[in-house]
């Protein structure tokens, strides 16, 4: 809705001048038809566009998607597949993969979960080609890697 078109149509029935619908469609670019329509439009109903409902090749297998996608851990090709072979999908290969892209952030915010213990419980150990053990309770030296 064009709300300088709208404007010009109060304007003129306020000011009382009977409405020209070609000279106001000229002045702001429209139809006349378009002037006449909202010059006849009733102002108490709200005007509202029809909804447009649109379907996806992957309604409905949504939930199939992110199981295997997060739980198996199965690639987008094998999900491609299975849903192809399983439940006659006729989408695009690029559809799942997109679907999924969508799923990797809440796939490695699961993987990367931190936590703390106690100082003393947990150590962390570099593997080198060479490493040595010291045994605190027989105080000798053992050596792995050779």
């Amino acid at each position: 809705m064009r709300k300088d078109v709208c404007e010009a149509i109060f304007m003129t029935k306020r000011d009382g001048i009977k409405i020209n619908y070609s000279k106001i469609a000229r002045t702001y670019g429209c139809d006349p038809r378009t002037v006449k329509s909202y010059y006849e439009r009733d102002e108490t109903i709200p005007l509202k566009r029809k909804e447009r409902i649109i379907t996806k090749v992957t309604d409905g297998l949504e939930e199939i998607i992110k199981d295997k996608f997060l739980i198996d851990g199965a690639p987008a090709i094998a999900i491609y597949n299975f849903l192809k072979d399983r439940y006659k999908y006729n989408g695009s290969y690029s559809t799942i993969k997109r679907f999924t892209h969508s799923l990797k952030e809440e796939k490695t915010k699961e993987a990367t979960v931190r936590f703390e213990t106690s100082p003393g419980i947990q150590c962390q150990i570099d593997w080198k080609e060479s490493l040595t053990l010291l045994n605190n309770v027989s105080d000798s030296f053992q050596s792995i890697w050779h």
